[in-house]
């Protein structure tokens, strides 16, 4: 429209990464499977229950109390 074209905001290699991507994708699921995919969005219809971290670590088996540290360790 307009004689202009939308440019897309990554670069051709990256484009041709990414489809290469999902050819390789399309040829290991099939391409109908890829295409009737449900999309599993971030909103209350596929998450109801409000985010709890503790219930989130519980069933990845990995204690509610467990403190991570990330930084420079100290040296004695």
């Amino acid at each position: 429209m307009f004689g202009f074209r939308p440019k897309l905001p990554i670069s051709d290699e990256d484009r041709l990464w990414v489809d290469g991507g999902f050819d390789r994708l399309s040829r290991m699921l099939g391409r109908e499977r890829m295409l009737q995919a449900r999309v599993v969005l971030p909103d209350a219809e596929h998450f109801p229950d409000p985010y709890d971290k503790k219930r989130v670590l519980r069933r990845k088996n990995v204690s509610p109390d467990l403190r991570l540290h990330a930084g420079r360790p100290q040296l004695d």
